[in-house]
Order: structure tokens, then sequence, then C-alpha cells
């Protein structure tokens, strides 16, 4: 099977735009990466927050281990495409 799938012009779409468009998935263009945090209870961790709409990360004020519960945190390094899920 062919890593990239044929899809036909829509029929609404921009005029300078004219040649039909390729589908692929995710993760045969990017490579997951995921390094778990091991939460020392008395440590102090920076969070952050993940902004909607490709608009960026922001920080949060520095936390102990204890405060941080049962989440499930990750160290981020730079040049990371970082998604937030966010459930409804």
């Amino acid at each position: 099977m062919n890593q990239f799938s044929e899809i036909v012009a829509p029929k609404l779409r921009f005029p300078e735009f004219n040649e039909n468009y390729f589908s692929t998935r995710i993760e045969s263009l990017l490579s997951r990466v995921v390094k778990p945090v091991k939460v020392e209870l008395e440590e102090e961790y920076q969070q952050i927050g993940i902004r909607s709409h490709g608009k960026g990360l922001f920080h949060k004020d520095l936390v102990k281990g204890i405060e941080l519960g049962n989440k499930r945190i990750f160290w981020i390094e730079p040049n990371l495409f970082i998604v937030n899920i966010v459930f409804i």
C-alpha cells in the first residue's frame, strides 16, 4: 500500500488550487516521543499549558511533586510537535 492516498479535488476550494491532493497518516511523517517524569514528591516542577488553535505554550506556577496528584506528566524538548487532547 502506498504511503499517500490520492484524494480527488473537493468541489469547494480556492481557485488557485486546481490539482488533486494527497492524504497520509501523521505517524508516517512523525515519530512519537514520550518521556515520562519520575515525580519526586518534594521536588518542584514547572508545568506548561497548551493554548488551543496553535497559539503556543505558557508556563504555570511551580508546584511540588506531591501537588501533582495522579497527573501523568512528561518531559518536553525543543522542536517537538505537541498535541493537546481536549475532551468534551
